[in-house]
Order: structure tokens, then sequence, then C-alpha cells
């Protein structure tokens, strides 16, 4: 059908196949597909014959309309996704375990029903008024996910949410109507793609052989919807935990699916764009990135209280060369051609793990950033009162006095910045209790009598204190509460140096923004080693010849992903305190430059050996 043929309306329903008479030529391009040289709106019609790629199957099999690239409403679908992400990701800082697992949760519910809506779309849509409706449905469950995510906190208990010490059974769980509000956008988005795949079985309805396996497919589906519509009744009025039941049920239905799908050959990804649209996302996650860097270095410019030294502006050229060598690590090997059925479905399902380190070591760079800021600011300040304590030498009043006055001056400034650059009411919050605390002690460095050196300098500790944590709260490193062991751990360390109460709960404080960057070390290192690891994997199963030199790079790549992940154990036995020495190598390694560097490093390293010519030996 030429250009001038196209249909000039929308269909209702429209047909994945191919009409047409099969000829010689047809087995003359088995297993080929023709493509055309340009793609545009037209694909998603499947209308004229630049928008059609053809795909002819074993025997007298079905032949389906195929597309070499992403439609631009398969595209559109994405950005829905990565602004779900992207949204979620500012609005959740990831500060300890609890928040960790409920990022993980939250991207395991968006990516498990991006992934199901788009091994529908590679295989079956075309351009209709069906597939339209179905399509801003699919949209809406989005949306949905976005409304919800600020109050998703599965994981709380209702100690944590209410400050309930009794009886917590018998408090309502304020995250409920989350929870029921996600079980049913869940049930909305199976039962749509039960509806699309009944479809696509009755436009296959010549091809008996189609039946078995989209009926099995629909099926899954409608089991699944009718489970997640269930758990709304499963969410009631007190704190429960079925929400279990979105992860391993997201996972179960998909195992399944691409069972059938390997197993019936004629419903396969065959001569689809699954490859291009898994790296498609891959490049998108890393655009997500790119956005975290830059939200970064717009806090450290907006606050005021930061700014740009050698070390910060490395950090940010490390961050640029990290986002970089991800992509180049990840797009060098990918592999265009087919590679097989089977194989094919397990790289894609594969992905789930991988673009989860991906997005963590994103978020965990962007971290670091921000934490380089910080403690540049913070180390400048310890300098400052440096310079000012020698002036209590005299350890007289008038002394405590000048050095009171000289801290005032500082204190009031930074108070005021930090007031303007705090985020949400947390940071508030932090800034508030901060001001409290420091007047305080400024008002007892005055009236500290003449000779209570040690009263004054437990003032001039509790000020630094409040006002080097204030750094680092200011530009997101908000902690939770700590828990209680935690606290006793840090009290007992406090207490070895004085037993004034003040500076006790300024040494807790501080600990408290330490177990934030703590978490951050964990994952920032553990997933980017991850990455590293499951991207070799991935490689090694699309890649069908692989030469000895392939196998010599795949393997240097494995064991450096699983160094990296081994710089992440500098966080064992940080709280025992009878290993100084453990808890001096980690403090000097998180406060010194070399963080981005090392992870920077370590990747150049991967980029390099996947580049260079390994003497002796070809690559194919």
């Amino acid at each position: 059908m030429s250009h001038s043929e196209k249909a000039d309306h929308l269909p209702l329903f429209a047909s994945p196949l191919i009409h047409h008479q099969k000829s010689h030529a047809d087995d003359l391009i088995h297993e080929e597909f023709v493509s055309s040289e340009t793609a545009g709106i037209d694909d998603f019609r499947g209308s004229g014959k630049s928008a059609q790629t053809h795909n002819v199957a074993d025997g007298e099999g079905p032949v389906y309309k195929r597309h070499k690239e992403a439609t631009t409403v398969e595209l559109f679908y994405d950005l829905f996704f990565v602004a779900n992400l992207t949204v979620f990701s500012s609005v959740k800082e990831v500060n300890d375990g609890k928040t960790l697992s409920q990022y993980v949760g939250f991207f395991c519910i968006i990516w498990f029903v991006w992934y199901q809506v788009s091994m529908y779309d590679v295989r079956f849509a075309v351009d209709s008024l069906f597939e339209r409706i179905a399509r801003v449905v699919q949209f809406g469950v989005m949306i949905g996910f976005a409304i919800s995510g600020p109050t998703f906190n599965p994981g709380e208990t209702l100690e944590d949410i209410t400050d309930a010490s009794s009886e917590p059974n018998q408090i309502p769980d304020p995250n409920l109507a989350t929870f029921k509000t996600i079980t049913l956008i869940l049930m909305v988005n199976r039962l749509t793609l039960v509806v699309q795949y009944l479809q696509t079985m009755w436009q296959l309805r010549q091809h008996k052989e189609t039946r078995t396996p989209i009926l099995l497919i629909a099926a899954t589906y409608l089991v699944a919807g009718i489970i997640y519509g269930a758990l709304f009744a499963a969410f009631n009025h007190y704190h429960t935990r079925p929400f279990i039941v979105w992860y391993v049920g997201s996972i179960l239905e998909t195992i399944i699916c691409t069972g059938v799908s390997s197993h019936w050959r004629v419903i396969s990804f065959k001569g689809s764009h699954l490859v291009q649209r898994m790296s498609l996302l891959t490049l998108i996650i890393l655009g997500e990135g790119v956005m975290g860097l830059a939200e970064k270095c717009q806090n450290i410019v907006k606050g005021r209280i930061f700014y740009f030294d050698a070390s910060t502006i490395g950090d940010v050229i490390c961050g640029i060369l990290i986002v970089y060598f991800l992509y180049v690590i990840y797009f060098d090997w990918l592999q265009e051609e087919h590679m097989g059925t089977i194989r094919q479905q397990i790289w894609s399902f594969l992905h789930f793990p991988l673009h989860l380190a991906l997005v963590l070591s994103l978020e965990g760079a962007s971290q670091f950033l921000a934490w380089r800021a910080a403690t540049v600011s913070a180390t400048n300040l310890f300098s400052y009162f440096g310079d000012v304590l020698p002036a209590m030498s005299g350890n007289t009043q008038a002394d405590f006095q000048s050095t009171s006055a000289a801290l005032q001056n500082i204190s009031v400034g930074l108070l005021e910045q930090a007031y303007l650059s705090a985020k949400g009411l947390g940071g508030l919050q932090s800034v508030v209790t901060a001001n409290a605390t420091v007047f305080e002690a400024l008002s007892s460095l005055n009236e500290t009598q003449t000779g209570n050196l040690e009263g004054a300098i437990n003032s001039v500790v509790v000020i630094y204190g409040t006002l080097a944590t204030l750094y680092y709260t200011a530009i997101g490193f908000e902690p939770p509460a700590a828990k209680a062991a935690e606290e006793s751990s840090s009290t007992e360390i406090s207490s070895r140096a004085t037993e004034d109460p003040e500076v006790i709960e300024a040494s807790q404080e501080f600990l408290k923004v330490l177990q934030v960057i703590r978490k951050t070390l964990i994952y920032f290192f553990v997933c980017l080693g991850a990455f590293v690891v499951l991207h070799g994997i991935l490689a090694w199963i699309s890649k069908r010849h692989r030469t000895l030199t392939d196998r010599i790079r795949l393997g240097c790549a494995f064991v450096i992903g699983v160094a990296i992940c081994f710089i992440s154990l500098l966080d064992v036995d940080l709280y025992n305190i009878d290993n100084a020495k453990k808890v001096a190598v980690y403090t000097n390694f998180i406060q010194s430059p070399w963080v981005m560097p090392t992870a920077t490093l370590l990747l150049f390293i991967i980029v390099i050996l996947n580049s260079i010519r390994v003497p002796f030996l070809r690559r194919s």
C-alpha cells in the first residue's frame, strides 16, 4: 500500500497481522525483516508500507507487523515512567534502610507495570481507537502512581507514624488510603491488559495456534487483577502488610508470561524492537541521573552557605564522567540483532535489577556531590573556630564574651542562609532547632564564670557541632529518627569524651547525619558494582560468538564490579566502639574528596578494557 493509499480514518480495532498472500519472496526473507528508512508517527499506525516491518514466522504461522524502532507513543509512555521516578526521588530522600526499601518497592511496582505494557506493545499494538483508549487508561495508571508516591510508606510501624507507644493495633494506619489506591491502580492496569490481549486473540482468530498462549497470558493477568482487587479489603483499619503481594505477584506473573512466550514461539518477540525498548529506557534513566546531578548543583548555589571549591568541582566532573561511563559500558556491548527467543526474554527480564542498580547508583552519585559541598563548608567552619578559640586563652569573663560575640556573628549569618535554603518542613524544623540550641549555648558562654574554661569549651563544642550538622541537613541530609540501639551506642561513644548532656546531644545529631551517608555509601558502591556485574551477564547472554578477547574483557569487568561492591565493607563495624581504627578509616574516607574519584577511576578502567586492543588477540 503506497502513502497515497493510506486509510484516511482511524479504525475502531486494528489487526497486528500483515494481510498479504505468501509468495516465494517470503521464503527468501525467512527470519529477516524489512524496515522503513525513517520512523515517525505512522510507525504506530502500521497503515503504510513505510510503517511496516515484516517478520515471516516459521511454517504457516501469522505474519505480524513489526517496527524496527520505538514508536512515538511508546516514547511518550516512557516519559510517564521517568516522570514518576523523578518526582518520587524528589519527595523521598533515601536516608536509611527503611526509605531505601520503600524506594526499591516503588521502583519495582512502576517498572513491572511499564514492562508488562511494553511487552504487549512491541508485539501486538497497532493504532486504533481501542488502542488509544487503552493507552489513555495506562497513562492514568502512571499518574495514579505519581499521586500516591509522596505517601508511599510501606514498612513503617504505627509508632513511627503516630508516635504511639501502646496498643498500636487499635490505631488507624494513615497509609491505608495510599495502599488501597495503589492496589486498585494495579488491578486496573492488569484488567486493561486482559482486554487488550483478548482483543488481539480475536484479531488472530484465524490462527488457532495463537489462542492457547494468548489466553494463558490473559488468564494470568486476570487472576493477578482479581488478587490485587481482593487486597483492597485486606488493607483494613489496622496496620497490615499485604503490600508484599504487589512485589511477589509482579515477579510471578512476569515469569509466567515470559515462559508462555518462550514456549509458544508463535507470539515470541522475534523481529520486534524489544532490544531498543529496553535500551531506550536505560538511556532515559541515565537522563534522570543527569537531572539529579543538576538539581544538586542548583541546591549548592541556592543555599549560599556552600560554594564550589576545587574538590566540589572535581566531584561535579566525576558525576558527569560516571553517567557517561555507565552509558558507554552499557551501549558498547549492546547487540541489536535477534539473540534467540529464550535468551532475549531472559535478557530483557534482567533489566529490572540492572535498572534498579543504575537508578540507585545515580542517586548515590548526586548525594555524594551534595555531601562533598557540605563537608567543605563544615571544614572551613572548623578552621574559623580554630581561629576564634585562642581568644579564650586568658580564661576571663571578657575573653568568653569576646568569643561569644565572634561566634554569634557567624552563627546569625549561617542560620539566616539555612532558613533560605531549607528543604521542606523537616529542613525548617532542623533550622529552628539549631537556632534555639546555638543561642542557648551562646548565652551559656556569656554567663560562664571566670576560670570555668571547661564549661566554655563545652559551649563552643555545642555551637560548632550544631552548625556543622546544619550544613548537612540544609543540603538534604535530614536524618530519620535514630533507632534506640544506635542512640545508645552514640551516647556511649560521646560520654567517653565528656559528661555534658548538651555536648552528648550535639554529638548524637552529627552521628545521625553520618548514619545517612553511611547508608548512601553502602547502596552507592553495592549498586554500582552490581550494575557492572549484571551488565556483564547481559553482554554474555546477548553475544552469540564470544572470542577469547570478549571473555577476558567481561571477566575483568566482573572482577572490578565485585571489587566496587567490596568498597562498601568500609562500613562494617562502624559502631563497634572497640574498633576505633575501623571508625577512623571510614570517617577519613567519606570526609575525603576521594569517594567520587574512586568510583570514576574504577569505571574508567572498565571502559578502557572494553575499548583497547588486547595484544595478540582479535575481537570479533
